[in-house]
């Protein structure tokens, strides 16, 4: 998959008039949170059986670091991306 970041904040919303975009390709084989850290992204091992937050807590290097999707494995064939704020009860 194809991520890009950009640095102006613009509320959310992509820029399409930033000049300034990091694009980065990840490849998971894994079940795995995508890590957002300035403009950087980076794929980091994720266990659902264990508490996310704990998780994202281990994983931050940065205080302004975010979570920004989990790549979660629904059977051995089938990843699918999910919120990283969506918590299963």
């Amino acid at each position: 998959m194809k991520g890009i970041t950009w640095s102006r904040d613009s509320h959310g919303l992509f820029d399409y008039e930033s000049r300034h975009l990091t694009k980065k390709t990840l490849k998971a084989s894994f079940e795995a949170m995508i890590m957002r850290s300035g403009n950087e992204l980076s794929l980091v091992h994720y266990n659902r059986n264990q508490s996310f937050q704990e998780q994202f807590d281990g994983a931050k290097k940065n205080p302004d670091d975010m979570a920004m999707l989990k790549i979660v494995n629904h059977n051995e064939k089938t990843f699918y991306l999910e919120s990283a704020a969506y918590q299963h009860h």
